[in-house]
């Protein structure tokens, strides 16, 4: 990773940085810890928190958990049917209450009014 950072001309050192590890996180659906971060780029947990604070407004944990939710909701949009504890599981949560726990924290609702009111309500056809 240091060598795609040295490679790039737009930008600061610490901004191509940041691009490449939220580029990480995404491909990885927020499902990575902040130590395989620090294995892949070579720079200490607290640098890279500091790029994200600096540029972003928020730690690296917390765009980790955004990144998981928002493919947790793309997940219940293509598959409202889908199971919580598959969800869970296919999202490394630790289990099922740990998952309501953090989408309630995430949306405001626990999964079940969130697909009641938002999904469910988005895919009735719209008469004229």
């Amino acid at each position: 990773m240091k060598e795609m950072i040295k490679s790039g001309t737009k930008g600061s050192q610490g901004e191509i940085l940041l691009s490449q590890i939220k580029k990480l996180i995404t491909d990885r659906n927020g499902i990575v810890k902040i130590s395989t971060l620090v294995i892949l780029s070579g720079y200490s947990a607290r640098y890279i928190n500091y790029l994200f604070e600096m540029y972003s407004g928020i730690s690296a944990k917390q765009f980790c958990n955004s990144v998981r939710m928002e493919c947790v909701l793309n997940e219940f949009y293509n598959n409202p049917d889908v199971s919580f504890s598959c969800i869970a599981r296919k999202f490394h949560f630790y289990d099922q209450a740990h998952f309501v726990h953090e989408f309630k924290k995430s949306t405001g609702k626990t999964p079940s009014q969130y697909l009641d009111e938002v999904i469910k309500c988005s895919k009735v056809p719209v008469s004229a």
